[in-house]
């Protein structure tokens, strides 16, 4: 006696590709793919990533949800697509975010508490914080959080009262997206 499935579910065989159906449960770019799929199968490559993406494509299992960016393609079982425009807004914010590690680390460092030195969160900061464990220029701190401010993800809190400067803290939005990618 076999199992059980559900009628809707595809007949999935092999190893490689059902590691990678699994990992579509929610919406995940190829690297983010291979890293769930390599906990079940080791040996599978990008290579294989694509082509079992491009197979399930073709048998409409799965769809990707951002086809028109060249990088941070986000695949996602077609029978799990939300309709409504608010999830696609949330995707597309979180595309953006998950192609540029810089922003990715940024928006973390944004999400965490200031309670070290109780120095407020700017610019500078926030590359101070982030020297040990992802070094960084000045000028590339400050273009992820410019883009983070366009995004809607982080927010002008207020100023430093002895040089002007901006003090940043991250958004519901901010949160919300960055839940979402640190979801496993």
């Amino acid at each position: 006696m076999g199992t059980i499935r559900k009628p809707e579910e595809p007949v999935i065989r092999g190893k490689q590709r059902r590691a990678v159906y699994e990992t579509l449960r929610t919406p995940s770019t190829a690297r983010r793919i291979l890293i769930e799929a390599r906990k079940t199968a080791p040996s599978i490559t990008y290579q294989d990533i694509r082509h079992i993406l491009r197979d399930f494509e073709r048998q409409n299992i799965s769809v990707c949800l951002n086809p028109e960016q060249s990088t941070g393609r986000l695949h996602m079982l077609k029978a799990l697509l939300p309709d409504n425009p608010i999830a696609s807004t949330l995707i597309e914010l979180c595309s953006i975010v998950d192609r540029s590690r810089i922003k990715l680390a940024v928006l973390r460092e944004a999400a965490r508490p200031v309670y070290e030195e109780n120095k407020p969160l700017t610019v500078t900061q926030i590359k101070k914080r982030l020297r040990d464990t992802y070094p960084l220029a000045l000028n590339h701190a400050y273009s992820a959080l410019r883009s983070l401010l366009e995004g809607g993800l982080v927010r002008v809190a207020g100023h430093t009262d002895k040089r002007d400067l901006n003090i940043y803290a991250i958004t519901d939005l901010g949160r919300e997206v960055l839940s979402f990618l640190d979801q496993e």
